[in-house]
């Protein structure tokens, strides 16, 4: 990639050069909750054929007059959708926002469910989710971990990544919680910062010190509400725009609505005005080549809401890395397709097995409680590169058990091989193995110890097992 530090050029002329439509490859991805745009233009430029999909009329314009196809679809209304290699989605933030209501999945804009329905049609070789970091904290957690799982228990390696756009060349504070899942055997790490910290007055040189036209002057009466807005919220430095400084977080509220958070430059006359649509873009990194559709109110809107197209870039590189050099199977994935199940029935009723609490591991938990033992059940563990969630953990004494399914795991004593649409499923069975074993050893490398025994294992069995395993723990 072409980095800011390679280039005597402006900022601006900097952004620009990156952020071209590039010759497309064959790797297709479809962008759900596409909006203007912006992740789909962070993934275009680096050869990706993207098309997009969203409900906002304007926002679909905008993304067509820029980037490519798009369709104005209600995605909440199950609609059918087109194969892809990768799918991406910046699905609505404000279920999970402070600045929300943080109704999470109850609330209607809630978008995960229907991204994880897309996978499962789709079937692509990688996914990637943006969201606010507030999915992943106290009170979303849970259902972040279910969704992760759900993507695991489709075969998808998953990695969470919080990153701050402007450790990639935005102008301004933005972080941001990206969900990935590959298929393969590599999992997709964090995109190495490439650049310093680019001040406002660099996105908007030619206008931060004056007033304009299309921007709207802040009343007297408006600044001395902003100034009470302040004091009242313990703000001791105004939340005018520091010049020096990256920008703050650029959302819809801050930006059309007035607010007293509203985002607001402070002239050399001590007045103050609101940013333009071109202002908030640049500080958004879309280039000046990119023009928005609609109201200004939308337009605003959809800048808001947008994913910084450079840091949408960072991550494209770093997957497209994965998919280019990564191991065969994962360029097989893309390159060939992914097998998909005989009928829609199938993969129904394969889908309806229960990941977690299945009778053998609910028998298994009854012998160990009337021991006396205690343990976690289904617990995340969070191992360098990588997340494991086995079925019964003891915390304290480092042991991880694993009830596995004699048909999902390949028992050499009573798994069955396929005998049907034996394409989809002999890889999908040994990629199961696979992750077992890559799990297996990343426990082992953190200290853990490993305890598998198979669903038709008597209890007693399993548990004279996993007793065997405390004991050592106990001895050493």
């Amino acid at each position: 990639m072409t980095s800011f530090r390679e280039t005597r050029n402006s900022w601006l002329q900097t952004m620009d050069s990156l952020l071209t439509l590039e010759p497309v490859t064959h790797l297709k991805a479809i962008d759900l909750f596409c909006g203007a745009g912006g992740l789909s233009l962070g993934f275009r430029a680096c050869g990706f054929d993207v098309s997009g999909v969203d409900w906002c009329a304007d926002a679909v314009e905008t993304y067509s007059s820029n980037v490519g196809n798009a369709e104005c679809v209600d995605l909440f209304a199950s609609p059918s959708l087109k194969t892809a290699d990768l799918v991406i989605a910046g699905p609505p933030c404000q279920p999970w926002s402070r600045a929300g209501k943080r109704k999470g999945a109850q609330d209607e804009r809630d978008g995960l469910s229907v991204i994880l329905e897309a996978v499962r049609f789709i079937q692509p070789a990688a996914v990637v989710v943006e969201n606010v970091p507030d999915l992943a904290r106290k009170g979303h957690r849970e259902y972040l971990d279910v969704f992760e799982n759900q993507l695991t228990d489709l075969d998808y390696l998953v990695g969470e990544h919080i990153l701050n756009a402007a450790d990639f060349g935005v102008p301004q504070n933005r972080r941001r919680i990206f969900v990935t899942g590959v298929r393969g055997n590599k999992i997709l790490k964090d995109p190495q910062a490439w650049s310093r910290p680019v001040p406002v007055r660099r996105a908007i040189p030619g206008t931060f010190w004056r007033q304009v036209r299309e921007a709207r002057p802040v009343s007297q009466r408006m600044s001395a509400y902003i100034e009470r807005y302040e004091r009242a919220s313990g703000c001791r430095i105004p939340r005018d725009l520091h010049l020096d400084q990256p920008s703050r977080t650029l959302t819809v509220r801050n930006l059309s609505g007035a607010t007293g958070d509203m985002v607001r430059l402070r002239l050399p006359d001590g007045t103050r005005r609101t940013l333009t649509i071109r202002e908030a873009a640049r500080l958004q990194s879309f280039p000046d080549w990119f023009q928005f559709k609609g109201s200004k109110r939308s337009q605003f809107e959809q800048v808001g809401n947008a994913v910084p197209p450079l840091l949408a870039m960072a991550v494209a590189e770093t997957l497209r890395e994965v998919m280019e050099h990564g191991s065969n199977s994962m360029r097989n994935q893309f390159e060939n397709g992914y097998p998909i199940p005989s009928s829609a029935a199938i993969s129904a009723t394969m889908r309806a097995n229960k990941r977690k609490d299945t009778s053998p591991e609910r028998r298994l938990r009854s012998a160990l409680h009337r021991q006396g033992r205690r343990f976690r059940v289904d617990m995340p563990l969070k191992l360098p590169g990588r997340r494991v969630r086995p079925d019964i953990v003891f915390p304290r004494r480092r042991v991880a058990v694993f009830v596995d399914g004699c048909f999902w795991h390949a028992c050499p004593e009573h798994g069955q091989q396929p005998r049907s649409n034996v394409a989809y499923w002999a890889p999908k069975l040994q990629r199961n193995q696979a992750r077992d074993k890559a799990d297996d050893d990343a426990l082992r490398h953190a200290g853990w110890i490993v305890v598998r025994v198979w669903e038709h294992d008597p209890v007693d069995r399993a548990l004279t097992i996993v007793n065997a395993a405390l004991e050592r723990v106990g001895n050493e």
